[in-house]
């Protein structure tokens, strides 16, 4: 997963399940229930890539839940991909399911 489009910004490698991106260490801040500042992926995805013979839902909540897609290749903009937030997926996905082949 990229931060921004056309895999750019800072990315991580995932291989297996992510119930909550808030509590994956990313690039973007976000404030905690403290009100304290913290860096997390949540949010933060504008494009993905996916090896060949793997696939992965990304979803719109925590917990797997809410719209998603189903990726089974490079996505370089994920604005343009499913009905997800007001702008696509586009930062937009809360947790990630993935299927190895």
């Amino acid at each position: 997963m990229y931060e921004h489009a056309d895999y750019l910004g800072e990315s991580a490698h995932i291989t297996t399940n992510v119930s909550d991106l808030k509590d994956y260490r990313g690039p973007c801040f976000e404030t905690d229930s403290q009100g304290l500042p913290t860096s997390a992926w949540n949010d933060c995805i504008s494009s993905i890539s996916v090896a060949p013979g793997w696939r992965a839902h990304v979803y719109e909540h925590d917990n797997f839940d809410g719209d998603y897609i189903e990726v089974t290749g490079d996505v370089a903009n994920l604005r343009f991909a499913g009905p997800g937030c007001s702008d696509g997926f586009n930062d937009c996905i809360t947790s990630i399911r993935v299927f190895a082949p």
